[in-house]
């Protein structure tokens, strides 16, 4: 929506956060196949456990780690994840 960030909730704690993030996905993709890139702010640990959580929760067609420019994580603060999926067609 014309590149704002939108929150869909709140969630207390990592762990549980996490799997909202997860449970949303899946809502959200089903059963087909996504490019999936998952983002991190100074936690590539984290991201890299995120990705895999999710390949095991949908089917992924290609999974990317990046590490969030500045500009956003400058308001995200240390430690954030997140993740963006295009459906393959």
């Amino acid at each position: 929506t014309g590149g704002e960030a939108i929150p869909i909730g709140k969630v207390r704690g990592r762990k549980r956060s996490i799997q909202v993030l997860l449970d949303k996905l899946q809502d959200r993709v089903g059963s087909d196949p996504v490019r999936l890139a998952v983002g991190h702010t100074d936690a590539p640990e984290l991201a890299v456990e995120l990705a895999d959580l999710a390949r095991q929760r949908v089917q992924c067609a290609a999974v990317e780690v990046f590490e969030i420019g500045s500009t956003v994580a400058a308001h995200l603060g240390p430690g954030a994840v997140g993740f963006a999926w295009l459906k393959e067609r």
